[in-house]
């Protein structure tokens, strides 16, 4: 299960009528087999399903409503975040002449 990245953990159970809705799964590794039942345990499974071209996809399968979202990778997540907004970080301008005395003075600076 991917780590959470600068707090985005998007994977979780979608159904909002489910008690599992918004909890991510954890990131440890889950016991498996025989007795298992009766451990702390998430409640989620991942379990995987064929897109049309054959490849297998990781699933994440809730075990309270059964709901399948497809397990994302926060990183990648965190990056389209940051370059879809990176319109919105403060643009320093300054002389673009590197031997100007103003090259390191900000043109909006007083």
């Amino acid at each position: 299960m991917p780590q959470a990245v600068e707090g985005i953990q998007v994977n979780f159970c979608k159904n909002p009528r489910c008690e599992n809705f918004r909890i991510p799964a954890s990131v440890v590794k889950q016991p498996k087999g025989l007795g298992t039942k009766n451990l702390e345990r998430d409640t989620y499974r991942i379990t995987s399903k064929k897109n049309a071209r054959g490849i297998s996809i990781p699933i994440l399968a809730c075990e309270f409503c059964d709901e399948r979202p497809t397990i994302k990778s926060n990183q990648a997540i965190h990056e389209e975040l940051y370059r879809l907004s990176s319109y919105l970080l403060p643009v320093i301008s300054s002389c673009p002449n590197e031997t100007c005395p103003n090259r390191a003075v900000d043109i909006s600076a007083k």
